[in-house]
């Protein structure tokens, strides 16, 4: 803090409060801190695990100077993926249609949170399947959600069709299937 001299005020009480999901100097919510001869309080910040905007607001305690605060907004963003889900996995329907319910993947961090942005491939490994651009290999990225959506048509024969899933330049994959029916 510094007066209106330009002098450092030390020894002043300042209160840091959350709005949102973290920690100052391992507390929930809210901390007391001192200020220094320089006039200057440190604090740990540390975000929770939900993405979204985090505020904390600094409010001065001493009564002859509780309307100076200020609020600092910090943006939380996914970490990197760490997670790869597949959604209407093992379909069954006639040979040679198209699956009613799309490969759905979601892509997470390591908190739970989506992650978009993130390119990941679609290729065919068995059966006679294809994606609507008439390939056994398709790409996309995921929306705000960490969703993509592939829709995949059986192959002619009955049988097992399967899709390896996998996000690009990492080790995060898994497989999809769905079975052809006479």
């Amino acid at each position: 803090m510094i007066g209106t001299d330009k002098s450092p005020m030390s020894g002043h009480l300042l209160e840091v409060t959350l709005n949102g999901n973290g920690e100052i100097n391992n507390q929930l919510e809210k901390a007391v801190l001192k200020t220094d001869d320089n006039g200057i309080a440190r604090f740990d910040l540390k975000a929770g695990k939900k993405i979204g905007i985090l505020k904390a607001v600094i409010r001065c305690q001493n009564p002859d100077f509780q309307n100076i605060k200020n609020e600092l907004k910090i943006n939380i963003i996914p970490n990197e993926p760490a997670n790869l889900e597949i959604h209407n996995n093992l379909q069954a329907y006639p040979t040679g249609k198209k699956l009613p319910k799309p490969v759905k993947v979601l892509i997470q961090d390591r908190f739970g949170n989506p992650v978009s942005g993130i390119p990941v491939t679609f290729r065919v490994t068995m059966g006679g399947g294809m994606f609507d651009n008439n390939n056994k290999m398709a790409t996309g990225s995921t929306n705000e959600h960490g969703e993509i959506n592939m829709d995949f048509t059986l192959g002619k024969e009955p049988g097992f069709n399967a899709v390896d899933v996998k996000v690009k330049d990492s080790d995060l994959g898994k497989a999809f299937q769905a079975v052809g029916q006479e």
